[in-house]
């Protein structure tokens, strides 16, 4: 995957957890991760599209539990190679699907 120009690479955890306000995306606890959407291990850079807050449960769920749910939320960018912020993700806070932007917005994604 190739990360495209002018994105911010250094965002910091403190950074993400205030976008969501300390909640977990996925289940609206008390969130204590970020999360890469694309893996950091497979060079899923610190970018704001790239990176949601979860709790240790979800985050335990994501890396062990059924990837295929997992798939379904957005959580994982692993869908043709595409950069985070062409993949939405559901939110507990908006119901529905948003897409996360490369400058640290939360957009809703219009129904179809």
């Amino acid at each position: 995957m190739i990360i495209p120009p002018g994105i911010r690479l250094d965002v910091e955890p403190g950074e993400v957890r205030d976008r969501e306000h300390s909640a977990c995306v996925m289940c609206g606890r008390r969130g204590q991760h970020a999360h890469h959407r694309w893996f950091r291990s497979q060079g899923g850079p610190d970018a704001w599209a790239n990176l949601i807050w979860v709790c240790t449960y979800c985050h335990d769920m994501i890396h062990h539990g059924n990837r295929a749910s997992m798939e379904l939320l957005g959580v994982r960018c692993s869908r043709n190679g595409q950069w985070p912020a062409l993949i939405s993700v559901t939110y507990h806070r908006r119901q529905g699907m948003v897409l996360l932007d490369d400058a640290g917005n939360v957009n809703q994604v219009e129904a179809a």
